[in-house]
Parts: C-alpha cells; sequence; structure tokens
C-alpha cells in the first residue's frame, strides 16, 4: 500500500529528531498536506518521534491514524510517499489452522489465548473468516474465568455446585490493540472472539476509557473497570446502553466511594443481563437497580458485609477476598460469618492463607447453623494446620459434608 501526503491532515507525537517543527511544516505544505497540533478527529497520518506520549498514541490508533516512525518519516516527508508494509507476517491458512488447533488443545487459560489472538492478526484477509468458523465454536466451551486462588465462597444449596465464581483472571480479555480500535468504531468480526475487557489490563486512560460506551460491545460478558476515577465515566455506566450482554462487572476497591456514587441512581435499562457484581469501594453500585437484580456478589469491606447481611437470601453465592490494607484476620471473619449466616457450602480456594486459617478456626469456634458442606478440593496444598481445623469441625456437626482433594 501506498502512502500519499497529497490532502492528508498530519500530526507529531514525540520528538522528530532532526527536524524542526517549522521544517515538518513546510515539508508537509510542500506535498499538499497539513499540520495538527495533536491527534483530534480528522487526523489521517501521525509521525512518531522519540519519547512519544502513550495517551497520544492511545488516541492515534483510536482515530485510526496511519503511524509512521524512524526513517520512514524522512521518507514520507522528502518524496510526499511511502510505501506502508503490512503489519504483521500472513501466514500460510493450513499452517494457520495447524496453529490454532495445537492452542486449543491447550488448557483453557492466557498463554493459550494469546496464542490464538496472534494467529488471528497474522491472517491473511481473505482467509480471516475461515479461521473465525473453525475458532468460535471451539472457544464457546472455554470457562469465562481461570479460578481464583485467593478467597473464599459461600453458596446457597441451590447454587449451581460445580462453577467456579464468575469472578477471577477473564480468559478471552480482548488484546489492547483490539480494545483501542473497538473503541475507535472499528469494529472488526475477530472482536467477536473475546469475551471480556479489562481497562486495567489494557492501561486505557480515564479520558479514554469513556469511549468503551460509543462502541458496539455485544459480544462482551465480563468488564473489569480497574482504577478509573473519574466520575462522569461511572455516570455513563450506569446508564449505558451498549453492553447489553454484560453478566459481570468488577469495579476497583481503589476508586473512592465519592466517584462511584452515580451508579447508586442505574437506571434500569442499563447493563440488563448483569448478574454477578464486585462493587468496589462501599455499597453505591449495590443500591440501586442492580442491587436487586444480582445473584452473586464479591464483597472484601465491613459496609458490604452488612449489605449481604440483609440481602443474603436472594443472593446464590457470596465471594469474600482479603482487604486491601492489614486488618485483623479474625475480626474480619466474624465479620463475614454474620453476613454469611444463612449460606449453606463454603468453598476455599488454594491461596485462602492466612485468610482461609482464620476463617476455619472461626468456624470451629462458631459454626454457621445454615453450614452443610464445606469444600476443600481446591486445596491440595492446604496447610496441615487447616485441615486439623476441618477435621475438628467435621466432629462438631454430624451432618457437615466435608469434600476433600483425593490426594490430601
Amino acid at each position: 500500500m501506498t502512502l500519499t501526503l497529497t490532502g492528508k491532515t498530519v500530526t507529531t507525537i514525540g520528538r522528530v529528531l532532526g527536524r524542526s517543527r517549522a521544517d515538518i511544516a513546510s515539508a508537509l505544505d510542500a506535498h499538499g498536506a497539513t499540520l495538527a497540533p495533536a491527534p483530534r478527529a480528522g487526523i489521517d497520518v501521525a509521525l512518531v518521534g522519540a519519547n512519544p506520549s502513550r495517551h497520544k498514541i492511545d488516541r492515534a490508533r483510536i482515530l485510526g491514524c496511519v503511524m509512521v516512525h524512524g526513517a520512514d518519516i524522512d521518507t514520507l516527508l522528502d518524496e510526499g510517499e511511502l510505501d506502508v508494509a503490512p503489519q504483521t507476517e500472513e501466514l500460510a491458512h493450513d499452517g494457520l489452522i495447524s496453529e490454532a488447533r495445537s492452542a486449543l488443545a491447550r488448557r483453557p487459560g492466557a498463554e493459550s489465548w494469546e496464542r490464538i489472538t496472534s494467529l488471528v492478526d497474522a491472517c491473511a484477509p481473505e482467509r480471516l473468516d475461515a479461521l473465525l468458523a473453525y475458532l468460535e465454536p471451539q472457544l464457546t466451551r472455554w470457562p469465562l474465568t481461570e479460578p481464583i486462588l485467593d478467597a473464599v465462597w459461600y453458596e446457597h444449596a441451590d447454587a449451581p455446585p460445580t462453577r467456579d465464581p464468575m469472578f477471577g483472571r477473564y480468559i478471552r480479555t480482548a488484546p489492547r490493540s483490539w480494545l483501542l480500535d473497538m473503541m475507535g468504531g472499528r469494529t472488526h468480526p475477530k472482536h467477536r472472539l473475546a469475551n471480556a475487557i479489562d481497562l486495567k489490563l489494557a492501561r486505557i486512560s480515564d479520558r479514554e476509557s469513556r469511549k468503551l460506551f460509543g462502541s458496539t460491545n455485544g459480544h462482551v460478558l465480563a468488564l473489569r473497570v480497574g482504577d478509573v476515577k473519574s466520575s462522569s465515566f461511572y455516570r455513563e455506566l450506569a446508564s449505558v446502553g451498549s453492553l447489553e450482554n454484560l453478566e459481570v462487572l468488577e469495579l476497583s476497591g481503589r476508586v473512592g466511594a465519592d466517584a462511584l456514587a452515580p451508579l447508586a441512581k442505574a437506571s434500569p435499562g442499563a447493563l440488563p443481563s448483569l448478574r454477578a457484581l464486585d462493587p468496589g469501594a462501599g455499597t453505591a453500585a449495590l443500591e440501586g437497580d442492580w442491587g436487586e437484580r444480582v445473584k452473586e456478589v464479591s464483597i472484601r469491606d465491613p459496609a458490604q458485609y452488612l449489605w449481604v447481611t440483609a440481602h443474603g437470601d436472594e443472593l446464590e453465592r457470596v465471594t469474600t477476598r482479603p482487604p486491601r490494607r492489614a486488618a485483623n484476620p479474625k475480626k474480619i471473619a466474624k465479620s463475614i460469618q454474620r453476613a454469611i449466616g444463612r449460606f449453606t457450602r463454603a468453598v476455599f480456594s488454594e491461596e485462602s492463607e492466612p485468610w482461609g486459617g482464620a476463617t476455619l478456626s472461626a468456624f470451629a469456634a462458631r459454626m454457621p447453623a445454615a453450614l452443610t458442606e464445606i469444600d476443600v478440593s481446591r486445596c491440595p496444598s492446604f496447610h496441615p494446620a487447616n485441615h486439623e481445623r476441618v477435621a475438628r469441625v467435621e466432629a462438631q456437626r454430624s451432618e457437615l459434608r466435608v469434600t476433600r482433594d483425593d490426594s490430601s
């Protein structure tokens, strides 16, 4: 593909070595192009020099600018045109399917997903439809998340006993380059392969994060917001109509309750499929329509424990995680115990110590009356002291069933 400057609007990001801004403007004018001060709507080309601003790079990519680097900048400015090489290596179709089959044979996880997205990006356009048709039905069999390791969760008897909580490390998370395209309105069939968005993992700024709501994201089932602190973002989230199939929303405990306050007034039409919610800090996200609809929550602070105490009968599952700040584990366990007093099953994960140990000690001292099962099958390397605690609890309650890992 040949890029010509005639009629184009160009901007610079970073310092273009060996050329002043006046020199660049003069060269562009000679080829019928104009120089703009910064990435904005209508920009065609971005000249990326030394020490570029990541924010401006993101902005240019969202706008769909052609990015020109290094010696190519001099060629374009001197000659007025540039042969733009393909951005990715195109693989032969047979080899691509073979590589995809190999990636799908691995355990579903971040590594295999990264390989699959790399193959998709490397696929020749004329063969992409066939590759996507092969991948989509295979990927629908993958779980939403990899198992979480630092939590304890509590369930009612009618909760699905074989399903891990909906919170965790989302597997099919949109790569950063895909997310920037989606936020820039450049939808592509390959985006349907991703069913989760992680704004923190993608390092999306507060300013750019709001563009998420202007794109079509019906394929997205999970959203981790990260540390977005802009209250305007949460006002839009409380009324968004473009995430109609979103089932899981994770907010950050590092964002202040004031920023999250607009979520208390979430409209009934916002996130109509929502069923699992991590409210972040405080209870604003739980106080409105969402709190009446969700069946699963993840909690970590006293205000949330109180909310669960009042709404526990309406929930299928509660995931408890260690608080972000140091606290007394026994005191926390006592607060959680009040919150989950009507739940029937407690499930401990591999890395829930000393969190799990303290909670198990509390169980041994004062067992919730409704509890009929403790599941430690996800803890093959549980400390022996914790197995002793489980045994003491089991001895105290003849009706209690303990599920253990076969190797323990």
